[in-house]
């Protein structure tokens, strides 16, 4: 672990924190609302590509206390802290919304109608388990 620092890179205000804690709810309830409606937009690498600025920003986070662990630092701390809880909520969510090519993984089996030539089927291939396969086709003449 890299020795503490007397300062802080960046002075951040006091008030900053519950400011920042407020938007960080505001911002998770904001995701939950958009998720429930269907309407977050998401393509497929979105997630993906939030994942290593997401484990960046966590490390960061966590080295932040160890590195600067005055009083005065405080702040930045927690800012480090809040910028680390918004890109893995981002993430999260992003990660678990289908994209608009329908391979989201969240669809439930009864969300699409059952198509209308699926009970022909399955009553066929009923019938062909109960009678088993048909014999064997003959070997053609002439081949050795």
């Amino acid at each position: 672990m890299p020795e503490a620092q007397p300062g802080t890179p960046v002075s951040l205000p006091d008030f900053l924190p519950p400011l920042l804690g407020a938007a960080l709810v505001l911002w998770a309830l904001f995701l939950i609302h958009r998720r429930r409606a269907r309407a977050f937009p998401c393509y497929s690498g979105f997630g993906l590509s939030l994942l290593p600025a997401t484990l960046l920003t966590d490390a960061a986070a966590y080295i932040a206390p160890h590195r600067y662990p005055t009083h005065d630092a405080r702040t930045f701390v927690l800012a480090m802290l809040w910028l680390a809880a918004m890109l893995s909520i981002t993430t999260f969510f992003a990660l678990r919304t289908p994209d608009d090519a329908g391979g989201g993984h969240d669809e439930s089996p009864d969300d699409h109608p059952e198509p209308p030539w699926w009970p022909d089927f399955e009553r066929d291939l009923r019938d062909y388990m109960r009678r088993g396969p048909a014999k064997p086709p003959k070997a053609p003449a002439g081949v050795s």
